[in-house]
Order: structure tokens, then C-alpha cells, then sequence
């Protein structure tokens, strides 16, 4: 669990702006659906046993004991598909799914809600469309060239 909650710190940190995925309860979060689906913890569980092997053996440390520098170092090579090899593959993998879970958790809760500013269903009093979309929209259609 604490490996999440630093995995979690890492992919949303708060910054001065907001809060991160730690105050978001990513962590338990994901803690809630392991707990319910034999599936996704075995993901998790398997995924971390891989962070904390592929650790051991660059740094002789586990992911959480490793200092932060060795910790972002291991996330900026499994960030990127580009990095595939079969060393690598399992963490690609997994640090990508993992990266979607805490999104999520982050951006559906009250903390992540309130950084997107999202207010609600609310009526207004009109509604138009920004200008760049338009733009966009018109410069790819037929239409757009007069």
C-alpha cells in the first residue's frame, strides 16, 4: 500500500495549484478495488512485485526505499512504450495501467473534481462555442474554404 501511495505521490504530485493524488485517496482507491476484484489485484500486486525486483536490481533497493532520484529515474523508463524490451515490457505495461487508475481516481473524486473547475450540471444562459474549436472544425471541413 505504501508503494502505491508513492507511486500515486509521483504521477500527480500537489503542487501550489492543487492537491495531488495523495490527498485524492488514489492510493485506497486502488486498495478498494483490489479488495473486490481478484483481477486488478493481481495486476497491482504482480506489477509492484516487478517495480520492487526491477529496483533490487539497479539500485539494490526497493522502489519505496530507493532515494526519489532513483524512483523517478525507474518511472521516466517505463513511462514510454519507445523503452519496450523484453526487460522492461512487464513495467511498460503495468506503469501505464497504473498511470490510468490513478488518473481516474484522482480526477473523479471531490479534490480531482475541483482542480478541473467542473461545477456541475448547471443551466446557463447560453451557450457558444470556442473560437479555436470552430476554427479547427471549419479548417478540416469542406465547408470551412470559401
Amino acid at each position: 500500500f505504501a508503494t502505491m501511495r508513492r507511486l500515486s505521490e509521483l504521477i500527480i504530485p500537489a503542487d501550489g495549484n492543487s492537491k495531488g493524488a495523495i490527498d485524492g485517496g488514489a492510493a485506497e482507491y486502488i486498495d478498494f478495488l483490489s479488495s473486490r476484484s481478484p483481477e486488478f489485484a493481481e495486476i497491482f500486486t504482480g506489477g509492484l512485485g516487478w517495480l520492487d525486483a526491477a529496483m533490487q536490481q539497479r539500485y539494490k533497493s526497493t522502489f519505496l526505499d530507493a532515494k526519489p532520484d532513483q524512483q523517478t529515474a525507474m518511472l521516466d523508463l517505463i513511462s514510454y512504450r519507445k523503452n519496450e524490451s523484453p526487460e522492461l515490457g512487464p513495467g511498460i505495461a503495468f506503469f501505464h495501467w497504473a498511470r490510468n487508475v490513478v488518473v481516474d481516481a484522482y480526477y473523479t473524486c471531490p479534490v480531482g473534481i475541483a482542480d478541473l473547475g467542473y461545477m456541475g450540471n448547471t443551466a446557463t444562459s447560453e451557450f457558444s462555442v470556442p473560437k479555436e474549436a470552430l476554427e479547427y472544425a471549419l479548417k478540416r471541413s469542406p465547408f470551412g474554404a470559401a
